[in-house]
């Protein structure tokens, strides 16, 4: 995991993607990968709890989910321009008193994270490589849902990030996402004391809600 957490997610995740990305938001809203996952935890009550959105990006999950009764929020990214982002934006909707911001790597910042009651990891699980420990260590976090976007290990999946991946490497690019078994992830949440609650595909992407 930490070959790959420097530079390339730095180069992958640099200021200009982050506006864009900020500036997306601001303009339409969740991406439509992400508005399933926003919906799922939509159905849930959440008011007055406290979130951990690890890999948040310019805060898309954090910013939505106050709309839905979160009281306080936590926000890791490894990519420091994501970080300068988010928070941009918190303050523009004066919600920095309400939140703490963290720029580094989970696995390296997970010991100074106390539980919570609400994980979220939105299409993060795939883009390191020692999903085990991100897993396990963000599954100990939760202390009421534990919400994840990773991809389905099917084969028509697998053949179109083959192709991507190998496009990427052409391109010069050195940032790696992976399909990791999802047999394996779900063994590991409920290893560590969380239920399924509910879980569905929409095109090459799982959502899965777990409970404690």
């Amino acid at each position: 995991m930490h070959s790959c957490c420097s530079n390339p997610y730095d180069l992958e995740f640099d200021q200009k993607h982050a506006l864009n990305d900020l500036e997306y938001y601001k303009l339409k809203g969740p991406k439509k990968n992400s508005k399933p996952l926003i919906r799922l935890l939509g159905d849930l009550d959440l008011s007055g709890l406290k979130l951990l959105d690890i890999g948040g990006g310019v805060g898309t999950v954090i910013f939505e989910l106050f709309n839905q009764g979160i009281q306080s929020a936590i926000h890791i990214d490894i990519s420091s321009a994501y970080v300068n982002s988010f928070l941009e934006e918190a303050v523009s909707q004066s919600l920095i008193n309400k939140i703490q911001s963290y720029q580094g790597d989970f696995i390296d910042l997970h010991q100074t994270i106390d539980p919570v009651d609400v994980v979220t990891l939105d299409k993060v699980i795939c883009c390191y490589p020692d999903y085990e420990d991100l897993v396990r260590f963000s599954a100990q976090k939760a202390t009421k849902w534990y919400a994840i976007v990773i991809p389905r290990d099917r084969w028509w999946v697998k053949g179109i990030h083959y192709l991507e991946s190998k496009w990427n490497r052409l391109k010069g690019k050195h940032f790696k996402t992976f399909i990791h078994p999802v047999f394996q992830i779900e063994n590991i949440i409920e290893k560590e004391g969380l239920c399924l609650y509910k879980k569905f595909h929409k095109r090459e992407w799982l959502y899965c809600v777990y409970r404690r």
